[in-house]
């Protein structure tokens, strides 16, 4: 599991677009994916979780061409045994 973690956002950042993304990609309802945008416009961070890292990786690239601003954070645990 990763997470797409959303925090700001640059002129001409495509709101309704974010919330086709969230709702297509994410599985949000159009509520949440209401909410999301909203929260985000208000500068508060987005934790986005996404089954893949290559789903992740997608995920992130359309919000940054819509405008938005973030990063992935992985959530995948490495157990090294010496």
């Amino acid at each position: 599991m990763e997470k797409v973690i959303l925090y700001d956002w640059e002129p001409g950042f495509n709101k309704a677009g974010l919330n086709k993304l969230l709702r297509a990609q994410a599985n949000y309802s159009l509520s949440a994916a209401i909410e999301a945008v909203g929260k985000l416009l208000e500068k508060e961070t987005l934790e986005i979780e996404i089954a893949s890292n290559e789903s992740a990786e997608a995920f992130l690239t359309e919000a940054l061409n819509l405008g938005a601003v973030g990063k992935i954070e992985s959530t995948t645990m490495t157990t090294v045994t010496l």
